[in-house]
């Protein structure tokens, strides 16, 4: 369903890769009452500073490329502007948790040497410029077609089927982790019963 592009010119670990798709996951997941088998993230690496431009300049001078959230999602009546809006700040604050933070696991925070201030670059590089949404009308995704915004439980019992046969039969690990997920969760367990 929804489909997280980050583009960045700063350099993420994998491990910052994988706590920035698991936050992003967790965050629209929850927030849109979708199963986690079907949020996307992919990562994009920035274009060559000199290409980028803002206000008919090269960004930040031409040393970096900006770092963006573009998400790709389903629109409806209840997804407002606002609630879009109330989401990006929410994006962003974990864009910055991870990039502030470490960059493996078990290490002190990013700032310099795990403590102190970061200079005024190193700032303006880790600095998230844009985070967007663009609608997608209509689609197929692992092999059924996306619902309707905000019809996700019927969606959910129209496809049940499907998705057992896929996690039973062809003995598909993300159906098996979607069907355990509609059991462990409470909110995607009250839309199936």
């Amino acid at each position: 369903m929804p489909v997280y592009s980050i583009q960045h010119s700063y350099p993420l670990t994998q491990y910052q890769k994988s706590l920035l798709a698991h936050k992003i996951t967790v965050l629209h997941s929850t927030e849109f009452l979708t199963p986690s088998l079907f949020v996307n993230v992919h990562y994009i690496p920035g274009e060559p500073a000199s290409d980028f431009f803002l206000a008919g300049k090269p960004y930040n001078g031409g040393l970096t490329s900006p770092n963006r959230i573009m998400a790709t999602v389903r629109v409806g009546p209840k997804r407002t502007k606002e609630r879009f809006d109330a989401f990006a700040l929410r994006l962003q604050d974990a864009w910055y948790e991870v990039v502030n933070g470490p960059k493996e696991e078990g290490e002190a925070n990013g700032s310099v040497n795990g403590h102190g201030e970061i200079s005024k670059e190193e700032r303006l590089a880790r600095k998230l410029h844009l985070c967007g949404f663009r609608p997608v009308i209509g689609g197929l995704e692992n092999g059924v077609l996306l619902p309707s915004p905000d019809n996700e439980g019927t969606w959910l019992k129209d496809n049940m089927a499907f998705f057992k046969e896929q996690a039973e039969v062809y003995d598909d690990e993300p159906f098996q982790g979607l069907l355990k997920e509609l059991q462990e969760r409470p909110d995607l367990r009250k839309l199936v019963e």
